[in-house]
């Protein structure tokens, strides 16, 4: 991850140097570098470059737009892997819902942001609220991937995997 880094930092100095400060190749630059600073648990430096690709996206976009969701997840998963449950729950749950409308509710990619939601609400203290999203999450991968498929079961888990104050 590190070899990275500095790659990932050119990219942005290009895009802003190409496009000007406000782009939405600018927000994916800084979405990446902020998801490669996550990885290294670097999160003093991952948030504001999260938040202000973020806040670039919804500027260009729309806070709804299905562009947005990579950066959505990102700061989610950056929030959670920090305990902050509170700050990553309306994130996922907008999340769901732009991945609902844009793909279905029943494509596997929905499954997987219901999953990390189920993950914050166990986490939060409400089990009844999330074993139904995980048992929503496991309906989708097995309807996708087959109820047998390693890989449906895998990227779901059951409740039962999951303990809060643990990583999922």
């Amino acid at each position: 991850h590190a070899a990275a880094d500095p790659h990932l930092r050119r990219a942005l100095e290009i895009h802003r140097q190409v496009y000007g400060r406000e782009h939405t190749l600018v927000a994916t630059s800084l979405n990446q570098l902020a998801e490669l600073y996550t990885k290294q648990g670097l999160y003093d430096q991952a948030e504001p470059l999260c938040i202000e690709a973020l806040e670039m996206q919804r500027r260009l976009l729309d806070s709804k737009h299905p562009d947005i969701l990579p950066t959505l997840n990102n700061l989610a998963e950056l929030y959670k892997v920090q305990g902050q449950y509170e700050a990553a729950d309306p994130l996922l749950r907008l999340a769901l819902a732009i991945f609902a409308k844009e793909l279905g509710e029943h494509h596997p990619h929905v499954g997987t942001v219901q999953k990390n939601l189920a993950w914050v609400m166990a986490e939060r203290g409400k089990a009844d609220d999330a074993e139904r999203l995980y048992k929503q999450a496991l309906a989708n991968h097995e309807e996708a991937f087959g109820a047998e498929h390693q890989l449906g079961r895998a990227r779901v888990g059951t409740p039962a995997t999951h303990q809060p104050g643990r990583p999922s």
